[in-house]
């Protein structure tokens, strides 16, 4: 699973949004302070 905190651990997810043909969060994180992003899919729902 990839990770998606940055180093300096200010990291914030700025988009969270349901994918309905996987069943799972698609999110965007960033971060401020040291410019990190990330984004993926994460966690499930029913």
């Amino acid at each position: 699973m990839a990770t998606f905190r940055c180093e300096c651990g200010c990291s914030e997810i700025v988009s969270k949004e349901k994918d309905e043909d996987y069943g799972q969060y698609y999110i965007i994180v960033e971060c401020q302070n040291c410019g990190f992003y990330w984004e993926g899919y994460y966690g499930y729902f029913e």
